[in-house]
C-alpha cells in the first residue's frame, strides 16, 4: 500500500495578499521598538529608603580629602551645587587631568551620602565615562538632601575626589 502525502498551499492570490500585511507588521515593530529604545526613562540613582538611612547615619569620621598635587579636577556642569534642584535633574561632570598624563575612566566611582553607598554601577549601567566626564540626562533622586561623592584617578594614580551637594524639590 502506497500512502502519498499532498501538501496544501494556499491559492497563489492568498499568499500575494498577506506578504504586504507581514510587511506592514514588520514595519510597525521596527517602529514601536525603536521608539521604545530611544525613550529614556529617568535614571533612580537613589531610593526614597537608601537617601532616609543616610540621613538617620551618623557623619564618618574620615578625614578632609586634600588631593595630591597634579591630581585631575572634577567639574561640575550640573547640577548647580548648593542649590535646590529639581528631579529628575541631568547630572553632568567634566575631568580635566594636568598636562602630560589622562584621565583613566576605569577609577570612576560615585558614593551617596553618610553611609557611602556606591551607587558607581547604576550610572556607569546607562552612560560611558569617558576621559572627558560623563552625562546623565534624567538622574531621579527622591525629594530631601543629597551628598554625592565622586572620584577619579589620572594615568599617574593621582585621585581626585569632588563631594556635591544640593537638594531635590
Amino acid at each position: 500500500m502506497t500512502v502519498t502525502t499532498r501538501r496544501l498551499q494556499p491559492p497563489a492570490s492568498r499568499a500575494l495578499s498577506l506578504r504586504p500585511l507581514a510587511v506592514r507588521l514588520m514595519a510597525l515593530c521596527i517602529a514601536s521598538s525603536a521608539s521604545i529604545s530611544f525613550a529614556q526613562e529617568p535614571l533612580l540613582l537613589v531610593s526614597e529608603a537608601e537617601m532616609q538611612a543616610s540621613l538617620a547615619a551618623p557623619e564618618p569620621l574620615f578625614p578632609r580629602f586634600t588631593p595630591e598635587p597634579g591630581a585631575p579636577r572634577i567639574l561640575v556642569d550640573s547640577p548647580k551645587l548648593n542649590s535646590t534642584v529639581a528631579s529628575p535633574t541631568t547630572l553632568k561632570l567634566r575631568f580635566e587631568p594636568e598636562s602630560g598624563t589622562t584621565i583613566r575612566p576605569e577609577t570612576f566611582k560615585v558614593r551617596y551620602g553618610s553611609l557611602r553607598i556606591d551607587i558607581t554601577a547604576r550610572i556607569t549601567g546607562t552612560t560611558t565615562v569617558t576621559e572627558q566626564g560623563f552625562e546623565v540626562q534624567k538622574a531621579a533622586l527622591p525629594k530631601g538632601r543629597h551628598t554625592l561623592i565622586v572620584a577619579i584617578e589620572d594615568g599617574a594614580g593621582r585621585l581626585s575626589e569632588r563631594q556635591l551637594q544640593f537638594e531635590i524639590l
